[in-house]
């Protein structure tokens, strides 16, 4: 599968909730157009020789439903920062897909209405040195899972 194929997929799998409009004047993925580049995109980053998406910045992009654990946002395997902040998840709980980004460093998933226990994989991410969980509904962490971050 192509980079620009995963990045559409990923797009297509969400509603942009356009009441809530008021916070954000511009969606990111209102630049996501089939057949394009997406390393051209708002809010993705690309590695500029192999064109690989090292990040993704979704922050306040409307979207709007549930991020399975079979989302192709999981196929991109060589993200470094990914950022789905303020989004509406609709009280989804965080996939333990998200300890299979081996390397990321970055991952912002505050005021997103993810709820439920955080995920043992993600205290596994040996290249983490940022993680932003607030505000999200009732997340339950285990502490002794986490000593390592």
């Amino acid at each position: 599968m192509t980079k620009d194929f995963l990045c559409s997929k990923f797009e297509a799998s969400f509603s942009i909730n356009s009441s809530a409009s008021g916070y954000c004047q511009h969606p990111k993925t209102e630049s996501w157009k089939e057949g394009t580049d997406c390393c051209l995109w708002d809010g993705v980053t690309c590695e500029m020789k192999t064109g690989v998406v090292t990040g993704l910045n979704l922050a306040y992009s409307l979207l709007y439903g549930t991020l399975h654990s079979n989302s192709t946002l999981f196929s991109l395997c060589h993200l470094g920062k990914l950022d789905l902040s303020d989004n509406d998840f609709k009280s989804s709980h965080i996939s333990p897909q998200f300890g299979q980004f081996s390397n990321l460093t970055h991952l912002r998933l505050n005021f997103s209405r993810f709820s439920g226990q955080v995920p043992l994989e993600i205290s596994l991410l040996s290249k983490l040195v940022s993680l932003d969980l607030s505000a999200n509904y009732y997340l339950s962490l285990e502490p002794i899972s986490f000593d390592k971050i």
